[in-house]
């Protein structure tokens, strides 16, 4: 089945921290938690193929960090996953934090 054109193929909203767990979601079957801030979104519904667009957005890990701007990085792109990691938006290679709350779209055709 294809998504209408403008409509995600697949949508998560998941907590970041603690155990990792799935708040609400559209074709994702599960979140692995691949190790601090970074998370792999495990598709119920395959793409057609690893070119389909990717998006994430998040909030901060903590009160003590509320003033940090939160740019979550997408990458490793295939047709049944990919992952994202929490990443502050002027982080120079300091590496991925939990993140207390990320949400992720998919847009393209499935197969």
């Amino acid at each position: 089945r294809n998504a209408p054109r403008g409509i995600a193929a697949a949508w998560v909203n998941f907590n970041g921290t603690g155990t990792v767990a799935i708040r609400d979601s559209e074709n994702v079957g599960s979140i692995t938690d691949v190790g601090t801030g970074d998370y792999t979104v495990n598709l119920t519904a395959a793409m057609t193929g690893a070119n389909f667009v990717a998006l994430a957005s998040s909030q901060q890990t903590s009160s003590t960090t509320a003033f940090v701007t939160w740019a979550p990085r997408i990458s490793g792109l295939a047709t049944t996953s990919f992952k994202v990691s929490g990443v502050p938006e002027n982080s120079t290679g300091g590496g991925s934090y939990d993140v207390l709350e990320l949400r992720c779209a998919a847009f393209g055709d499935l197969a």
